[in-house]
């Protein structure tokens, strides 16, 4: 984050909610907008993402993310264009990736287990993880979410009321290592 982004203290945080800090955060970010590129930078290499390569080294680490809309929803056949984003979508993976930012998780280097904890409910767990894993990699906690990086996702169900939790421990030689 810059000099002119804004801080969110943990005491914010409890106060304010995930809605309230997401609320407060699109305020600020549409007051400071600026023009948009006329040319889209070049995407690098994975493991040379600046949102990765940024983050501290950590053996462990814990994310909360709000909880993402299913697989199913996340796509829609748009006729003449094909597969598109579903505005839902965008929007949660915007969030998610605002409020994963806040938390200024470490990144994994090499692979991964992933454990996600997600609110009770009615649908299938792994629905629910290919987003929640494709804004971890946007976040930078992982550099990519291809087997080279992540080796095993474990989904389950927990009382968590208002959020998942996705914890990611860092693998080394088939062993994962808890700090």
């Amino acid at each position: 984050m810059g000099c002119s982004d804004p801080v969110i203290t943990a005491a914010d945080f409890r106060a304010l909610g995930p809605a309230g800090v997401l609320a407060r955060l699109k305020r600020e970010e549409a007051a400071r907008r600026p023009a948009p590129a006329t040319r889209r930078a070049h995407t690098p290499k994975c493991e040379l993402r600046p949102e990765w390569v940024d983050r501290p080294i950590a053996e462990t680490v814990v994310l909360d993310l709000p909880m993402p809309p299913g697989v199913n929803n996340l796509y829609f056949n748009r006729p003449g264009v094909g597969r598109v984003k579903a505005a839902r979508y965008r929007r949660w993976r915007a969030d998610a990736v605002r409020l994963g930012a806040l938390q200024a998780p470490g990144r994994i280097v090499g692979r991964a287990d992933i454990t996600i904890h997600l609110m009770a409910t009615e649908g299938d767990t792994d629905a629910y993880a290919k987003p929640l894993i494709d804004a971890a990699k946007q976040i930078g906690v992982i550099a990519d979410d291809g087997k080279r990086y992540v080796r095993h996702v474990t989904s389950l169900r927990s009382d968590r009321p208002d959020a998942v939790r996705m914890v990611f421990v860092r693998v080394t030689d088939g062993v994962a290592v808890a700090s």
